[in-house]
Parts: C-alpha cells; sequence; structure tokens
C-alpha cells in the first residue's frame, strides 16, 4: 500500500528509540481507531474516516498490530460505502480513484491473513475485495462495444486490466504464499502501470 512515503521519514537508533515509537505508534492507533469507528456510526465513508482507515491499515502492518485485518476490513466497509452512495457514474469513479492505495487493499488485506497463518480469512477478504472491485467496474463501464468504437486504446488497457485483476485474485486464493505473493507484487506492478 503506498501511502506517499509515510514513515520513511523516521529513522530509529537504538532501543530506546523503538520502545518510544512503538508506544507513541499504539497511542495513535488506538485515536485513529476510536475516530474511524465514532465516525462511521452514519456508514456514510467519508473520505477522511477512509484515509484514517487506511493508515491504520498501514501502520498496523508496519507494527505487526493485531488490529491490521479489522483495520481492512473497515477499509472495505467505508470505501464502499462512500463509492455506492454517489449518484452519477462521474461521481463514483472520483469516489473511487480518490485514495491511492484503495485498488490493492484486497492483495495488501489477503496478505495480512496469510501472514497470520488465517487462510480462510484471507480468502474471505480478497473475495470481499474482489466482489467490490468487480461490482464498481460493472457500475462505472460502459458498453465495451461502444468504448472500443470511440477509444480503441483505452478499451484495449480495460481488458488488459480485467484479466491481470482476475489471475491475481485467482493466485491469491492460492493456498500457495509464494504464488500468493507473486500475485500480489505482479498486480501493485500493474497498477503502477495504468493508475
Amino acid at each position: 500500500m503506498d501511502l506517499g512515503g509515510q514513515g520513511q521519514d523516521m529513522q530509529m537508533v537504538g532501543d530506546e528509540d523503538v520502545k518510544v515509537c512503538k508506544s507513541t505508534f499504539i497511542v495513535c492507533l488506538k485515536r485513529a481507531k476510536a475516530h474511524v469507528i465514532a465516525n462511521t456510526a452514519h456508514r456514510t465513508g467519508s473520505l477522511q474516516c477512509i484515509k484514517e482507515a487506511i493508515h491504520w491499515a498501514f501502520h498496523a502492518e508496519v507494527y505487526q498490530h493485531a488490529s491490521a485485518l479489522e483495520a481492512y476490513q473497515m477499509c472495505f466497509e467505508l470505501f464502499d460505502s462512500h463509492v455506492m452512495t454517489r449518484s452519477s457514474i462521474i461521481s463514483r469513479w472520483e469516489a473511487a480513484t480518490a485514495f491511492r492505495g484503495a485498488q490493492s487493499l484486497p492483495v495488501d488485506a489477503a496478505s495480512c491473513a496469510i501472514r497470520r497463518d488465517n487462510l480462510r480469512r484471507a480468502v474471505e477478504l480478497m473475495e470481499q475485495g474482489r466482489g467490490q472491485q468487480w461490482s464498481l467496474a460493472s457500475r462505472l463501464r460502459t458498453p465495451l462495444e461502444d468504448l472500443e468504437s470511440i477509444v480503441p486504446e483505452l478499451a484495449r488497457k480495460f481488458l488488459q486490466l480485467s484479466k491481470h485483476l482476475s489471475d491475481a485474485q485467482r493466485a491469491a486464493a492460492s493456498t500457495d504464499r509464494a504464488a500468493a505473493d507473486r500475485a500480489a507484487i505482479e498486480y501493485r506492478s500493474f497498477l503502477q502501470i495504468y493508475v
């Protein structure tokens, strides 16, 4: 998940620095978690809540905190609520593309669950994310034939992206960790090209 290089500016020197950093992280994590949960009462998925949930997931992963899977689940719920409450195709597309890193959430969430030896949860998260992304894609897409007649290159890219997404989802659902990791890496690099 790319959050614009956050966390890269922190350099730890000794054990005391690491302890201070971890305790600061835990305090920040608790605040972020409480804020996200408190602000999801309306379930409309505000932009700020989604950003904070993504930050929560990212930092929980960095520090291997037990709340990482909960954070990913919250990301899915908020993102889905936010995007689906938009009335027009354009506003849905804008909402869906507002978050750098959100496209790889299913792969990141499944990878997190696999690292915690929770394969069942990995499959559930992957399927939830895949379903969410396919649902969004079907709501955003104009008929491919129409697109092909107007912008053939864009139609070709769409077909490529669909194939890569399908391949990545299939490989990530596999119990072979190496294959799942390769698929996640390939998917992320593909996103860098097209997103």
